[in-house]
């Protein structure tokens, strides 16, 4: 994903040096047997690391600080359930609970420690990287815009180039346009460029070409991106209105990928089953408080539009009154709702009532992972308002998925755009790890209630 700086390498060395040591100190304290030790002292750190890194501990963010340790101390019960269940099946004793809370306790404490001092450090960085944006129109504008909403990537606008005569006194994002092509030479050697944006999305002029070529040959160490390419890498969403037929046909041809298919399909099958076996206890007591609210109908049964445009019934609890749909939109995406039955607005806060879309997945009709899908009057609308919408339904939709938990729920064509952005990032870079890292933050959102 995003890679503008190095410096998260040192995270992940402390951090297993942190929880290596401490399952060896811990380990001899406790004198715990051989077998044990070299698995703990070896295997479950790196566990803890993959832990850390689906909950995001290992991307620069500048969210608030407690909030980021909270997130880490929700990654650490995991793995200290994970690393429990692995201890006890080699040896059950209750002494390995001692051992386990103790050691999870103290790795949190000291990596919090760490953390703190990290973040300090890197806060105060001024920015590592110069960016020089080629093209002050509304792409360029709209990149500088998104860099100055990731501090966190530490890149410095150094300006803006452009042919145009008549933005050459423009100053965007707090940043001038420094010259036309021809100055491209003299704007390096002032500002100690690393990074090239190249923001023009229609066709690029032959003086543009000639002189980056110049640059280029000069064995100047930087890097082009152009502008989709960086835009993925600073948002990680895909932009939707300046991409080009041609993109999308690339993305159709590289998004085959019939092994990943088989794997995600055996993923879903597997993922589905044990999501329905271990939240049975859940649906039958949803389902017997719905009858108990109101002695209606269970489920509630919507039609959607799937895989290729293809419309199919997707499955929910009802947590609304009866024939709720009759006032508007069934599913506001929000828990305010007055037709929402007393006891269920933490039922859809969790997510509980999606639960009966495992049977959805075990049908084929929908994936663990992928676009959320949609009303069949929204998608018509949508079709007409938003250039290759259609595009979405390339892939089998999702329960959950990549702008489900950057953005969660909408309804206005604004941010219809704006999930999609999301959806045509993870189209375009799906895998099955990416899947699972998918599905754990999903699922660690809805229990702790963010999942909106």
């Amino acid at each position: 994903m995003r890679k503008f700086s190095n410096i998260i390498y040192l995270l992940y060395l402390m951090d297993f040096a942190i929880f290596f040591a401490s399952f060896f100190v811990f380990n001899q304290i406790f004198q715990i047997n051989l077998t044990t030790t070299l698995i703990s002292s070896a295997v479950l750190p790196l566990s803890w690391l993959y832990v850390l890194w689906l909950k995001d501990f290992y991307t620069l963010t500048c969210e608030h600080f407690l909030k980021r340790i909270y997130y880490l101390f929700e990654g650490f019960i995991i793995v200290l359930i994970i690393s429990g269940s692995l201890l006890l099946f080699f040896n059950f004793d209750k002494s390995y609970f001692i051992y386990l809370i103790i050691t999870t306790l103290v790795s949190f404490s000291i990596t919090t420690a760490w953390r703190a001092l990290f973040y300090k450090y890197t806060n105060n960085l001024k920015a590592e990287k110069n960016v020089l944006i080629i093209g002050a129109g509304h792409s360029g504008q709209r990149l500088a815009q998104e860099i100055t909403n990731h501090p966190e990537l530490k890149l410095n606008i150094a300006g803006f180039v452009d042919d145009d005569q008549e933005k050459q006194n423009y100053v965007i994002s707090g940043k001038k346009v420094l010259g036309a092509s021809q100055n491209l030479d003299k704007i390096f050697e002032e500002h100690k460029i690393n990074f090239v944006f190249l923001c023009i999305t229609g066709k690029i002029k032959k003086t543009v070409l000639l002189e980056l070529s110049k640059i280029i040959n000069s064995n100047k160490n930087f890097k082009i991106l152009k502008y989709t390419t960086a835009y993925e890498y600073i948002t990680q969403k895909t932009p939707v209105k300046t991409n080009t037929a041609d993109y999308f046909l690339t993305l159709v041809l590289q998004n085959k990928k019939p092994f990943y298919k088989i794997i995600k399909r055996l993923f879903d099958i597997y993922a589905a089953s044990i999501i329905a076996i271990l939240t049975s206890p859940i649906m039958l007591f949803v389902a017997c408080s719905i009858k108990f609210a109101d002695g209606g109908k269970i489920f509630y049964i919507q039609e959607r539009i799937g895989k290729d445009g293809k419309p199919f019934k997707v499955y929910k609890f009802r947590t609304m009154i009866e024939n709720a749909d009759k006032e508007g939109m069934v599913d506001k995406g929000n828990t305010q709702d007055n037709r929402i039955l007393p006891f269920c607005a933490i039922i859809r806060k969790a997510r509980f009532d999606e639960l009966p879309q495992m049977f959805n997945i075990l049908k084929g009709e929908m994936s663990i992972v992928g676009p959320r899908p949609e009303f069949i009057e929204f998608v018509k609308e949508y079709e007409q308002k938003i250039p290759f919408y259609k595009f979405r339904h390339s892939v089998t939709p999702g329960w959950t998925g990549w702008a489900q938990i950057n953005y969660g729920h909408c309804v206005n064509v604004d941010d219809i755009i704006e999930k999609l952005r999301y959806d045509f990032y993870y189209i375009k870079n799906r895998n099955i790890f990416w899947d699972f890292s998918i599905l754990v933050k999903a699922v660690g959102m809805a229990l702790s209630g963010r999942h909106s």
